[in-house]
């Protein structure tokens, strides 16, 4: 009774090791360096050029122009799990008016501040699966600018069409933003394939300068969907798209007849001199309301500490 009982507990232990042994012991044994990190520091530059832009007011439907937006990220990692993050955003640009003329605009976007916690799921012959979850909070800074021309609005409007309406909880005047993310990614050495969904709900908290007449709604809802692959090609470079889908659900101000925005953004990926590494990104909107409309590229200086 005892042998086969013995022989009962062999044969198990062989089947969890030939499942899962493997695997396991190779990603145990692989050093972790995103859980050495513990400060990560970005810089990001986007140029975007928009012609017919929609925007959220009769005295000005549409929105032209080009410009530039920077945004500085940090994240601090407070061991494996949980990290801290705050993105601020800055929108340089230059506004055609209906009347000829380019006007110059700085508008200070939504600052958002972030929590997260992502934890590894299981991993097997090299390949790793990882979830992330993320909470955030923006800080409603924005406004459309109350001495009437809407400069600051439509510059933040600018911005928000080069992100092919992505990331509307950063340009959307007068509401606080609460975002909520999954994301879940299957990585190996070479290989990065991802899915995420982003759900922003706006509060509308103030007016923030806009004219009486405009319709304004309680609250926001433009759900995000993204899909993302990267391969490094080589030890240093590597290539990467992550292509998102927009839903419009619910504007926080105005109302649309094109509800869904597809943006396709491709990146080359350049790791450098430690700890620096380097994104170049060119991206468009497809269809919907800015497709052949809106063209952005830019950079993106990342340092690990």
């Amino acid at each position: 009774m005892r042998q086969g009982l013995a022989r009962w507990r062999a044969a198990l232990l062989a089947l969890v090791v030939a499942l899962f042994g493997t695997g396991a012991h190779a990603e145990a044994t692989q050093p972790n360096n995103d859980d050495r990190r513990t400060l990560t520091l970005a810089f990001d530059s986007l140029s975007m050029s928009s012609r017919g832009a929609p925007y959220v007011t009769t005295a000005f439907p549409e929105v032209s122009g080009y410009g530039v937006r920077l945004r500085l990220d940090a994240e601090l990692a407070l061991g494996p799990v949980l990290k801290l993050g705050l993105r601020v955003p800055l929108v340089l640009a230059r506004i055609e008016q209906p009347a000829g003329g380019l006007f110059g605009e700085a508008a200070w976007a939504n600052p958002e501040l972030s929590a997260g916690v992502a934890q590894p799921w299981l991993a097997r012959d090299g390949w790793q699966l990882l979830g992330a979850t993320r909470l955030a909070i923006g800080l409603p800074l924005a406004e459309y600018d109350a001495s009437g021309s809407e400069l600051s609005g439509r510059a933040l409007a600018l911005a928000d069409a080069g992100e092919g309406f992505a990331e509307s909880e950063l340009y959307t005047p007068g509401v606080l933003p609460i975002v909520l993310s999954e994301r879940v990614m299957l990585k190996s050495s070479r290989f990065r394939f991802g899915a995420a969904l982003k759900l922003p709900l706006l509060v509308r908290i103030s007016e923030a300068g806009l004219p009486r007449q405009t319709e304004t709604h309680a609250l926001g809802l433009e759900p995000v969907a993204e899909l993302s692959a990267r391969v490094e090609l080589l030890r240093w470079f590597a290539l990467e798209s992550a292509p998102r889908l927009t839903w419009r659900l619910l504007l926080p101000v105005g109302s649309t007849t094109s509800k869904l925005q597809l943006l396709l953004p491709v990146a080359l990926h350049f790791r450098l001199a430690q700890p620096l590494e380097l994104d170049a990104v060119v991206q468009a909107p497809v269809a919907g309301a800015l497709g052949g409309t809106t063209f952005a590229g830019g950079l993106r200086v990342t340092a690990s500490f």
